[in-house]
């Protein structure tokens, strides 16, 4: 893999954080693009609520993984520096889109378009986010020792001689591009005046997304450690609402027409 993509004046740029970043201004531009164009939304409440969702995304991604590592550094476990390591994405994006939703009432936009309007860049940001976590080799499988490399597994350069993981990252790279594919497709075939309204896309994102983490997560290395345990729940959360908020869409179209 490739932690380091390059040092610059003695300073090193890690893959990590150049990709994620890369990804959530790709989001951020991309977002404020549909909302205003396809989405008819302007721009100074689109520029207010990013803000908000970028803040609480950043802020919310820390908090579950120092709730459940703060008590392993208690029990003598783990070094302090270890509580701060890692960034969940479950809870960037339940505290972003809750900041989100908040920031949308106050201001009286549509919830239902602004969220139709970020779910494709959601989508391709977390596939271009994943091959940070790859090249860092961080967020990888689970893995075991087999005899013969197990077609499509990863081994890192740190794992031991004949120990493969599952591939954890590109798989979900792949799934988030699919699902990107498959929201930009619904939102070709829909007629202009119901995209317009909203509601249609980001369901499916709470859907597909927590469908995949609730089949994928298992097969990570922090749940062998015993950590993530709170994502399931987030996950199925969002499945939930995701359902629901899809149910109301098509009842509200309905009686529109």
């Amino acid at each position: 893999m490739r932690p380091v993509l390059f040092e610059i004046f003695n300073a090193e740029v890690r893959s990590y954080y150049a990709l994620w970043a890369f990804a959530l201004f790709l989001l951020v531009v991309w977002t404020r693009r549909r909302a205003e164009r396809l989405y008819g939304m302007s721009e100074s409440d689109v520029s207010s609520v990013l803000v908000w969702v970028y803040c609480a995304g950043i802020l919310g991604s820390f908090v579950p993984g120092i709730m459940e590592r703060l008590p392993l550094y208690l029990d003598g476990r783990i070094a302090f520096a270890e509580v701060f390591r890692g960034l969940y994405s479950a809870g960037g994006l339940l505290a972003g889109g809750l900041a989100g939703l908040w920031r949308l009432r106050k201001l009286g936009a549509s919830a239902d378009a602004f969220a139709d309007a970020v779910s494709i860049p959601l989508a391709v940001m977390l596939a271009v986010g994943r091959v940070g976590c790859l090249l860092e080799g961080c967020c990888s499988g689970a893995g075991a020792a087999f005899g013969a490399a197990p077609r499509f597994w990863l081994h890192f350069p740190t794992d031991p001689a004949n120990f493969w993981r599952f591939p954890s990252q590109p798989l979900e790279s792949f799934a988030a591009l699919c699902i990107a594919l498959f929201l930009a497709v619904l939102s070709a075939l829909l007629p202009e005046d119901k995209r317009r309204r909203g509601g249609m896309l980001f369901p499916f994102v709470l859907i597909l997304y927590g469908l995949y983490r609730l089949l994928a997560d298992p097969q990570r290395q922090l749940y062998a450690d015993g950590l993530m345990n709170v994502n399931r729940y987030v996950w199925t959360a969002g499945i939930i609402v995701g359902a629901a908020w899809l149910m109301r869409t098509a009842k509200r179209l309905r009686a529109r027409d």
